[in-house]
């Protein structure tokens, strides 16, 4: 891919460059290659490059001035000039003398762009020590239904209590393809030996579930045979012990993503916010510390009622979500920081109450809320 993306930006030169129309600006990027940069192919072509247009400024950021300023001349994207041919435009470089030298240093930065747009390699599916090689390319072969779709909006409620944590994600995807019906999800929860009950509640069926290793669960979802761009819309639900306190999404792949936790019957000493973390920052060891040095505490944002909302403005190829604290919870792995050194932590505004968490029937029994 990278190889397709360096061609591709490269032939962004041509003609009058970045001014072209939509569908000439978007010929030199092959459907394969949008979709690995998290473009929905299936939407207009103003949509795809606006989404591709945004990948790049967000590559050309990340380098150094010079690099933008000849890259930006090379396109024509800062001013047009009315010169039509690349081959016109490289011999009229203000600094560089010599149209090979211009296609050296305009080669070289387009490189570094490629380096800097790439997503990090794929989080692998890990498996268990001991599993044979035919299990691990099982699991590649679920993970792998993922791509059939593209992935509109993640939502997630967070019920956390005294003695468990309950998630609920809802998940809204779009086919790729005509006639997909398979769709796979992967929850990782950090801490090895979480006890973890999953159900699909609704929208679609469970066909199998795996546990690629102690930390993880992979799931295969079956919706009912879909056309290409419609949606399905459907729900899972764990009910964990033992859970590590955060959630986050380990490798954003939806436009629009929101969490919503919920504390029942406890109040949190803490609670952070998550937002544009490199993948794979978190491990037993280290969830505290990481917490505290990158993540950004929220809990004056928890209201009354012990309620924290969130929504997360889309950003390729990062983990998103929120962590929390709960009074004398230890941490695993000795990764509880000193507190000696410390400012005592600000307490949440929010009441517990002994109703919270329940539901009332007609007859005034109240039922727990799953």
């Amino acid at each position: 891919m990278a190889q397709l993306l360096g061609k591709a930006l490269t032939n962004l030169r041509a003609g009058i460059g970045w001014h072209k129309p939509d569908e000439g600006w978007l010929k030199p990027f092959p459907e394969a290659l949008r979709s690995f940069l998290g473009v929905d192919t299936a939407a207009p072509p103003a949509q795809q490059r606006a989404k591709l247009a945004a990948a790049i400024e967000r590559g050309l950021n990340r380098l150094p001035e010079a690099d933008r300023e000849l890259i930006d001349w090379a396109w024509n994207r800062s001013e047009y000039d009315g010169t039509e041919k690349w081959s016109d435009r490289r011999v009229n470089h203000r600094t560089i003398r010599g149209y090979k030298s211009v296609e050296r240093a305009v080669g070289a930065s387009i490189k570094k762009l490629v380096a800097a747009m790439m997503p990090l390699p794929e989080p692998p599916l890990e498996a268990a020590p001991g599993q044979a090689p035919s299990a691990k390319n099982e699991l590649y072969r679920v993970w792998a239904y993922r791509k059939d779709w593209s992935q509109k909006r993640l939502d997630v409620s967070i019920y956390v209590e005294p003695n468990r944590v309950i998630v609920r994600e809802t998940r809204d995807i779009a086919a790729r393809h005509d006639g997909v019906e398979r769709f796979s999800v992967r929850r990782s929860y950090y801490w090895a030996g979480t006890a973890v009950q999953v159900d699909v509640a609704e929208g679609a069926e469970l066909e199998q579930a795996f546990e690629p290793n102690t930390q993880a669960v992979l799931l295969l979802i079956r919706v009912p045979p879909t056309a290409r761009g419609d949606r399905r819309r459907f729900v899972v639900t764990y009910e964990t012990q033992d859970m590590a306190p955060v959630y986050s999404s380990g490798w954003l792949e939806f436009d629009a993503f929101t969490a919503r936790l919920q504390f029942r019957n406890i109040r949190p000493k803490t609670v952070w916010l998550i937002e544009h973390f490199p993948p794979k920052m978190f491990t037993t060891e280290n969830i505290r510390p990481v917490l505290e040095t990158y993540a950004e505490p929220v809990t004056d944002e928890v209201d009354a009622v012990c309620y924290y909302e969130h929504t997360f403005e889309p950003s390729d190829f990062t983990d998103e979500g929120v962590a929390w604290e709960l009074p004398d919870t230890p941490w695993r792995g000795g990764g509880r920081s000193d507190q000696a050194n410390q400012a005592p932590p600000r307490p949440s505004r929010c009441r517990t109450d002994p109703t919270q968490g329940t539901t009332y029937r007609p007859n005034g029994s109240p039922a727990p809320i799953p």
